[in-house]
């Protein structure tokens, strides 16, 4: 998940079209951000900001947030995947169906709604921050992606273990990740398997 720009968007906003269960969509750019025209929740076309792009490869989603603080998610996506392997074209998620504003499967539903569904694994230190009594989030996050800190906690704490040092005992469990990441291939082991992958090694700046 990243912010909708034009290093992370990869889809084709140059005022293309996609058509779906008679509704015509239109993807576009205005003033350096970037639009989409579809379908909203009564049915009707409206246009829509694309706030985040939702995935690299083999497809790339869009999510568009409304005014009450809930984020969508698109279901028109589009294929990243070389044009020779079929892909740089929009698709729908649910070709071959029938998905109007009246499903329970729109893209404007709470089955496509990504501070519900979606945030927990693809952001770190998420906070819905839902208000039952206005129907709104002010859903919020450390870190817009998954980092080191949505599966390991808190990042002071994980190099306190590395280092020995403190109450680190305590998160000797985070090994056992660590043991699987560098088994050897024959499947036998050595003290290496003990260690960081080399790239949490590499971003704590630690050699132990």
């Amino acid at each position: 998940m990243a912010e909708a720009t034009t290093k992370n968007v990869l889809g084709n906003f140059a005022d293309a079209g996609f058509d779906y269960a008679g509704v015509r969509s239109r993807f576009f750019t205005r003033d350096g951000k970037f639009y989409v025209s579809t379908d909203g929740a009564d049915g009707h076309l409206a246009t829509f900001t694309i706030r985040y792009t939702f995935g690299v490869y083999p497809l790339q989603q869009y999510l568009v947030e409304l005014s009450n603080g809930r984020i969508q998610a698109l279901p028109i996506a589009w294929d990243a995947r070389p044009q020779a392997d079929g892909g740089q074209r929009w698709f729908h998620l649910n070709a071959g169906e029938r998905v109007t504003s009246t499903d329970e499967l729109h893209w404007t539903r709470p089955s496509q709604n990504w501070n519900y569904m979606c945030a927990d694994c693809h952001s770190t230190g998420v906070r819905k921050n839902y208000d039952a009594a206005t129907r709104r989030f002010a859903t919020r996050y450390a870190e817009v992606s998954v980092a080191c800190e949505a599966c390991h906690g808190a990042g002071s704490d994980h190099v306190a273990w590395a280092r020995k040092e403190g109450d680190w005992r305590r998160l000797d469990g985070l090994r056992q990740c660590h043991r699987r990441a560098e088994a050897q291939r024959d499947g036998k082991s050595d003290d290496r398997e003990r260690r960081m992958p080399h790239r949490c090694r590499l971003k704590c700046g630690l050699e132990w």
